[in-house]
């Protein structure tokens, strides 16, 4: 099976409403899965009866207004995982202007 992808856009989304830095600590449960690597998923859809202009100009603006809405209700998502050497153990951080 011969197929290709062309890329038309990348974007990145940040949470909608501003919010302070945050550092949450992972627990016992979260540094179990620490080593194993993140599943990294695309998923496609067939576009059946949306035009491409439509596509472009109404679908994909409401997903990333919509992600955007849900980042800031869970800011660990658009954060990044880091492991500082002064600590125990690693630490989810989200500055502001953090995206997905």
């Amino acid at each position: 099976m011969n197929s290709s992808l062309n890329v038309i856009d990348v974007s990145r989304v940040t949470p909608s409403a501003s919010s302070e830095s945050l550092t949450l600590p992972l627990t016992y449960f979260d540094i179990f899965w620490y080593k194993f690597h993140p599943v990294e998923r695309v998923i496609f859809y067939q576009l059946t009866d949306a035009t491409r202009p439509f596509f472009d100009s109404v679908i994909v603006p409401n997903l990333k207004s919509s992600l955007s809405s849900s980042l800031s209700h869970y800011l660990p998502l658009a954060g990044n995982l880091v492991w500082d050497s002064l600590d125990q153990k690693p630490s989810i951080v989200y500055s502001p202007n953090d995206a997905v």
